[in-house]
């Protein structure tokens, strides 16, 4: 789990795939940290994470554009701070997820 402080004006800053109609079987998973954004300063989620769970709202076996909802919800709503619930991807050392026989 992690906590990311939020600020007025500045966005996550992430982009997210995914979701039930999707071939990654209804997870939400981090494809973009940006620069500059709340959870690249944080350091705490990566490429490839899975967000189970934002403040509370559950983000399983949802479409796509209703995660995506669900955070600019969250990061609008009152409170200082944005709580998720993450599956930490396995470290790897490529960039193509493409295997080669």
């Amino acid at each position: 789990m992690i906590k990311i402080k939020k600020e007025k004006d500045t966005d996550l800053g992430v982009t997210v795939e995914g979701g039930i109609d999707s071939v990654l079987g209804g997870k939400v998973i981090v494809t973009e940290v940006w620069d500059g954004g709340l959870a690249h300063r944080h350091g705490g989620l990566y490429k490839g994470d899975q967000i189970m769970n934002c403040n509370g709202r559950t983000m399983l076996d949802i479409k796509l554009a209703r995660a995506q909802e669900i955070l600019r919800e969250e990061m609008k709503a009152a409170g200082d701070s944005l709580t998720l619930v993450i599956a930490v991807a396995p470290p790897k050392a490529y960039e193509d997820e493409v295997t080669y026989f």
